[in-house]
């Protein structure tokens, strides 16, 4: 394994660690908190917190970082995606290694995200279910 939990493990970071992309997309649907951070040992280095998208990031999971890039992940809490002046070593060694990538998280967080994807973000989160089962909840009046 790449990775070792030490503690604060949620279902999104067992998904993500075990590369399940499916999983990872049911669990963000219904809102799994993407900042939830847990206490993780990559590859036998040293102990360190890490949300979701800092794990797909570590086990290259592009496909999982660009859900949760979907599903509202806070991208301008990196430095090196927000700012156009960084340290270089910022930035995750995978990324490092993916140039296009790291270019298209660094526009994606540099973007204002509009209205709408901001309105449909606010109400995933006050709604707590898909929208199709809140509707389908809803007592119809009859006549």
């Amino acid at each position: 394994m790449l990775f070792t939990v030490i503690s604060g493990i949620t279902p999104l970071h067992a998904a993500v660690g075990n590369r399940d992309l499916q999983t990872t997309r049911v669990l963000l649907r219904h809102n799994a908190d993407v900042a939830a951070k847990a206490m993780v040992s990559l590859r036998g280095r040293e102990e360190r917190l890490c949300d979701a998208f800092e794990l797909a990031v570590d086990l290259k999971q592009w496909d999982i970082v660009l859900s949760l890039v979907e599903y509202g992940y806070n991208l301008s809490k990196h430095g090196y995606l927000r700012d156009s002046v960084y340290m270089t070593s910022e930035i995750p060694d995978t990324l490092r290694d993916n140039a296009a990538m790291l270019s298209l998280l660094q526009k994606e967080a540099r973007t204002p995200s509009p209205l709408q994807k901001l309105v449909v973000l606010k109400a995933r989160k006050i709604l707590q279910f898909e929208i199709s089962q809140k509707v389908q909840m809803l007592v119809l009046p009859t006549s």
